[in-house]
């Protein structure tokens, strides 16, 4: 998120401001949130509209660090009502809404903010992702392309292929698995779905996971075991078939891991 930097500004809530925005970007959201908690009391106390604003988009994104999706769209929406032109605050709105399955609101907030801010790359990505879950291919692809265009060193156009040859991609993945190590995922089952259950963004997977295991570890080798592969979500962050099928076989490699109790870097293949 874009937030205003002013260092050394005057007053308790201002440099309560500065000091939350450097606790966040030094990755400790918990004290951005309770410095932005104080500072947005102290503005609300004063009427000083712009350091509300800003107190509330510090604390949005500090709750979203701390994954309190709920309260983090909560926190935006109210930035939205303070300053309807910020396009910072339907971002926050949006990304929020997001890990919170409320895909509707998602696209309605996220059109906001690109439409307030045509030229940032990071609003027209969050489009692309958000549209797909609502069926809205089109205007996906429209998205995705308009941040590749914006910034095509962070986003690519997504390759996409049919179900059937990302299924073959993965089965080629599979099969470069050692038999010694095959025999021990006998019960393993790779399944390719398009995108996440909401139900379980609802309760808080992260919408644009790769991939997950599903099942015991190699101590508990009676489990069924699963391998599941979000196709939608490898294809958005590749922008060739090489990238794709690279990107397939870090996912089963990471997900195989899991079995063996193993970072993928630590398998022995």
């Amino acid at each position: 998120m874009r937030l205003p930097r002013l260092r050394g500004r005057q007053g308790d809530a201002a440099r309560r401001l500065d000091l939350a925005a450097l606790a966040l970007e030094d990755g400790d959201p918990r004290k951005a949130l309770d410095l932005a908690g104080s500072a947005l009391s102290e503005a609300r106390r004063r009427g000083a509209e712009s350091e509300v604003l800003e107190a509330l988009l510090l604390r949005a994104a500090s709750l979203f660090e701390l994954e309190r999706f709920a309260e983090a769209r909560k926190e935006a929406a109210q930035a939205c009502e303070a300053d309807p032109e910020n396009p910072a605050a339907w971002f926050e709105r949006a990304e929020a809404a997001y890990r919170c399955a409320d895909f509707e609101e998602a696209l309605s907030a996220v059109r906001t903010a690109v439409d307030l801010d045509p030229e940032d790359p990071e609003g027209w990505n969050l489009l692309g992702r958000v549209a797909l879950w609502m069926d809205a291919a089109p205007a996906a692809e429209e998205a995705f392309r308009r941040a590749a265009k914006l910034d095509a060193e962070e986003y690519v156009v997504p390759v996409r292929i049919a179900a059937g040859e990302f299924d073959r991609t993965a089965a080629q993945v599979w099969a470069t698995i050692p038999a010694a190590f095959q025999a021990r995922l006998s019960n393993a089952l790779v399944v390719v779905e398009p995108l996440p259950d909401p139900d379980d963004v609802a309760r808080g997977f992260d919408p644009d996971t790769l991939g997950i295991y599903e099942g015991g570890t190699a101590l508990a080798d009676d489990w069924p075991e699963r391998i599941v592969l979000f196709q939608r979500n490898h294809e958005n962050v590749c922008g060739s078939l090489g990238a794709l099928r690279e990107e397939i076989r870090r996912t089963v490699l990471h997900e195989v891991g899991h079995h063996f109790g193993m970072d993928e870097h630590e398998l022995p293949y």
